[in-house]
């Protein structure tokens, strides 16, 4: 679950980097342009980060949701 849940997180943080794209490269400053080059890449870097870390913790067993589901009424996982 924490596989699929990590593309909602990752959506925003890509949907920001284009605006942050797009305004910067509408500016005439080079030095803003190139500030806004590199807080574009930060934000593609966290998006692929916080993907990887969704499917680690899916893969590995470790999603917090999981261990909440038999809080909730379902049934336990083996």
């Amino acid at each position: 679950m924490c596989a699929f849940m990590c593309f909602i997180p990752a959506t925003i943080f890509l949907t920001i980097s284009f605006f942050v794209l797009l305004s910067s490269e509408k500016t005439e400053s080079t030095g803003l342009k190139t500030f806004g080059k590199v807080v574009t890449v930060l934000l593609w870097a966290i998006a692929v980060m916080v993907i990887i870390c969704g499917i680690y913790m899916g893969v590995a067993g470790k999603c917090p949701q999981i261990g909440m589901m038999p809080m909730m009424g379902a049934p336990p996982t083996p």
